[in-house]
């Protein structure tokens, strides 16, 4: 459906009630990278990984790879796409799909 502006909303709405879900900050980050609002989808992020939990690993290992492509592709900055990428590769498990996926790039 693509209703990024729309999701926004009603995420910025969500997180007012329930600021401590991480995965609202996941979602958001989603939208507004979809949007090409690239700092808000890095505050957004790393708001996500600052108050995920130890054991949401999965959820952080996305938002840190989302944070790498974004360093990668938008902002042109080698160091933070190593550092993020290199963490998401830390927090992915290796069964799922991005553990699989970045099992063998190398940062």
């Amino acid at each position: 459906l693509k209703q990024y502006e729309k999701a926004i909303a009603i995420l910025n709405s969500a997180i007012a009630n329930m600021p401590n879900n991480p995965l609202f900050y996941r979602e958001l980050g989603y939208a507004y990278m979809n949007t090409n609002d690239i700092d808000n989808a890095v505050k957004s992020y790393t708001k996500g990984i600052d108050i995920a939990g130890p054991a949401d690993t999965e959820s952080k290992a996305e938002m840190a790879w989302n944070l790498a492509v974004i360093y990668r592709d938008k902002k042109h900055n080698t160091d933070e796409y190593e550092k993020w990428g290199k963490q998401a590769k830390d927090w992915a498990p290796v069964n799922s799909n991005l553990g699989r996926t970045l099992k063998n790039v190398t940062f």
